[in-house]
């Protein structure tokens, strides 16, 4: 079924707020407003994408293909519930002393600490808003690069965005959930810092009067059939 050119354009600034901010760079605001564009100097910009991909370890659309299909079935989620289910049997104060047992350079110490940060903050979802995110900034990258088609892109797009919807009840804990991804992958223990992988950015981008965050509510009907 056709949808109208303004319902796409919606859907697509929806997929851009969504994967915002996986790339926390100078230009990030531009190309959450307007799509990837090889502006300037056009060889830069496609190494700049590039780059990108390298941080998964991506190199060509089979393995662009695989990631964004790891990140929608599997994702860095099943490892954060894996851990999450370890610490859930046990009291407050019995997970905090077998954390606390722990040496900070125990290899499970990170994870173990983030996740139990992540018990008093986080919806059931959990950190999948990380995955989320994720499919669908390589989707953007792999389409942007030639790498994969609009109409595969947009069927990937359109689950994470679903499933965003249906594990968060707005932008706030969409991008709490995020955040705590991204010191979940770094195994960062410092969370109280939160200029850290951009979360002052984010929750500011948010009361930004110019935000494109504004232009878009999270509950609408831009996927109802």
């Amino acid at each position: 079924m056709s949808i109208s050119m303004k319902k796409r354009k919606q859907q697509e600034l929806f997929f851009r707020c969504l994967s915002s901010f996986c790339n926390l760079t100078w230009f990030n605001q531009y190309f959450t407003v307007y799509e990837f564009t090889f502006v300037g100097d056009r060889l830069l910009r496609k190494k700049s994408l590039k780059k990108i991909l390298s941080k998964w370890n991506v190199s060509n659309q089979d393995e662009l293909e695989k990631q964004i299909r790891w990140f929608l079935e599997v994702g860095l989620r099943q490892e954060f519930n894996q851990v999450r289910n370890q610490l859930t049997p046990l009291t407050e104060k019995a997970r905090t002393q077998y954390i606390q047992s722990l040496d900070k350079d125990h290899p499970d110490y990170p994870k173990l600490f983030l996740t139990n940060r992540g018990l008093h903050t986080l919806t059931e979802a959990g950190i999948a808003a990380f995955d989320w995110a994720w499919s669908i900034y390589l989707c953007r990258v792999g389409r942007r690069l030639g790498y994969l088609s609009n109409n595969q892109v947009r069927e990937w797009m359109i689950q994470a965005a679903k499933c965003s919807q249906r594990d968060y009840l707005d932008w706030n804990e969409f991008m709490t959930a995020f955040h705590l991804g991204y010191y979940f992958k770094e195994e960062d223990t410092e969370h109280n810092n939160q200029g850290k992988y951009g979360l002052s950015e984010m929750f500011n981008t948010l009361v930004d009067k110019k935000s494109p965050f504004l232009k878009i509510e999270w509950e609408n009907d831009l996927f109802d059939e």
